[in-house]
């Protein structure tokens, strides 16, 4: 890896992995994708994402980046990772900044989803991708992506995941410079719920990544550059 070349660790959306990843690999940066581990019990989004912060190598300057709950994950981790004085800056996409940003409807839906014994889970999974319209999602490219990872995704980690976030009070304030990446169509992590949102992108929904990767690539290089 170049010297120059800023060095970005990833956290993947709910239910989703490395391959939600791909469409930001033109970012002029070397992009390290964190894979999920499996939480103990029912800890919190905090120590979850307190353990996943003790895999990331702190030891040469790096940024933290996230989508919709890695988003959440990124912050958290960002609160135990900048003592090592390497960290500089989050990228969030897609997100919000502590459960208040979940609208009431889908609050009550994982609410009963986190509740809920592992065959519904599988069940839900099946008439999700009949929901992807509500997440922005329209070319075939990106319908068979967004089909193939929710195949892909384990019920009993999708189950822990809705219940931390609905019991996440959000990350106390880091002291590094954040940049927020949110779709004005996004239905299910609303704008006016999101907070401070530096880059709003005309049209995109909530799989912003995917639907609009172009325009939040080209948003995430020219900050890096004021930041280099």
């Amino acid at each position: 890896m170049n010297l120059h070349t800023p060095r970005i660790c990833f956290f993947p959306g709910l239910g989703c992995d490395h391959r939600v990843i791909e469409p930001h690999r033109p970012i002029h940066a070397a992009i390290e994708v964190q894979e999920w581990i499996q939480p103990r019990g029912n800890e919190s989004l905090a120590n979850y994402s307190r353990r996943m912060a003790e895999r990331i190598d702190t030891s040469t300057p790096f940024y933290l980046a996230g989508i919709s709950f890695g988003a959440m994950v990124a912050l958290e981790a960002a609160r135990i990772v900048q003592a090592s004085g390497n960290l500089r800056g989050v990228i969030l996409i897609a997100a919000c900044r502590s459960n208040r940003g979940i609208p009431a409807g889908y609050r009550v839906a994982a609410w009963f989803a986190a509740r809920s014994p592992i065959w519904l889970v599988k069940l839900a999974k099946i008439a999700m991708p009949h929901m992807r319209r509500l997440f922005g999602i329209r070319e075939a490219a990106d319908v068979d992506l967004f089909e193939s990872m929710l195949r892909d995704a384990d019920p009993a980690f999708v189950r822990w995941s809705l219940r931390a976030v609905l019991e996440w009070p959000g990350a106390t304030r880091v002291d590094v410079p954040v940049l927020q990446i949110h779709g004005k169509r996004d239905y299910v992590l609303p704008l006016r719920l999101a907070g401070p949102v530096d880059v709003v992108i005309e049209g995109a929904g909530h799989a912003i990544n995917i639907s609009h990767a172009s325009e939040v690539n080209r948003a995430i290089d020219q900050w890096l550059i004021e930041r280099e």
